[in-house]
């Protein structure tokens, strides 16, 4: 008797680690958010995967040592509109933080038909930042240290965004333009696809949150915006699907934006209510 206790003991204890080891991820790691398109937009609903992602994903965009962890960070693959003017699916890495608000961001911009001619994750181009920036990519989180410089880069730590950096190009204090097939696109009185202006859907949507436009006042950098962690409301709890935790945001909500630049960057400054000088 006491031998068949220690055999359905046995067994008990088996099934137990085995129900432990396979036991699914929660599925709030998932979260998307979905929005009708307006009436006559002639545009599908606009939707944002918002997923964990690991060190196997970033690939050489992150290395020990860096100033975050895959786990503060996020893969958001959402839609944009085209320099052809059809719908696309791109992939942005950014700051868990801010993933949520990022996807509400790009919204705007979708809503708005800002075209983006495309959207990689830098890993794409070896973490080489000039030739990401080249091929007029839009990207955010990639490891590397400010241009010119050794402090951290605010894209080290996902708050920062280059939207087509060519026709919204890096200009130094030495004049240099980066990159360099961005040198047409120095000149802001032009009006062409893809250029961020002050004032515009890309540039409001962006600054109307707490971001910070590289191309605003003195700042030279018209491709990056950036974003404090604390200048912005936060999403609330969402409704739970039982498989994804779903963000219906009505698009009346999106029309509040964050700061942008005037260089294709726009970063989130690491202190709120300061602009950052690490954008670049």
């Amino acid at each position: 008797m006491k031998s068949r206790t220690r055999v359905l003991a046995l067994i008990a204890l088996t099934l137990s680690v085995v129900l432990v080891g396979t036991t699914p991820a929660p599925a709030s790691t998932v979260r998307t958010v979905e929005l009708a398109a307006p009436a006559g937009s002639g545009l599908p609903p606009y939707v944002a995967v918002i997923k964990p992602v690991t060190t196997k994903r970033l690939a050489s965009s992150w290395r020990e040592g860096c100033p975050v962890g895959p786990d503060q960070l996020r893969l958001v693959n959402l839609n944009f509109v085209g320099f052809d003017g059809a719908v696309h699916r791109g992939e942005l890495v950014v700051n868990a933080d801010l993933a949520t608000e990022v996807a509400r961001v790009f919204a705007d911009l979708y809503f708005g038909r800002f075209p983006i001619q495309r959207m990689e994750t830098v890993e794409n181009y070896d973490s080489d930042d000039d030739a990401s920036m080249a091929a007029n990519n839009t990207s955010a989180f990639n490891c590397r240290p400010i241009t010119g410089g050794t402090a951290w880069s605010n894209h080290s730590y996902g708050r920062a965004i280059d939207i087509n950096p060519v026709q919204n190009p890096y200009i130094s204090r030495s004049g240099a333009v980066y990159p360099p097939n961005g040198a047409p696109y120095v000149d802001r009185t032009q009006n062409v696809p893809g250029m961020i202006h002050a004032g515009d859907v890309t540039e409001q949507a962006f600054t109307t949150r707490g971001w910070t436009w590289g191309g605003s006042g003195t700042r030279r950098s018209t491709t990056s915006t950036s974003r404090s962690p604390d200048t912005s409301p936060r999403a609330g709890p969402g409704r739970h699907d039982g498989v994804q935790d779903r963000l219906v945001v009505p698009p009346a909500s999106l029309a509040a934006g964050h700061a942008v630049s005037c260089s294709s960057s726009i970063a989130v400054t690491s202190d709120v209510g300061r602009t950052s000088p690490n954008v670049r």
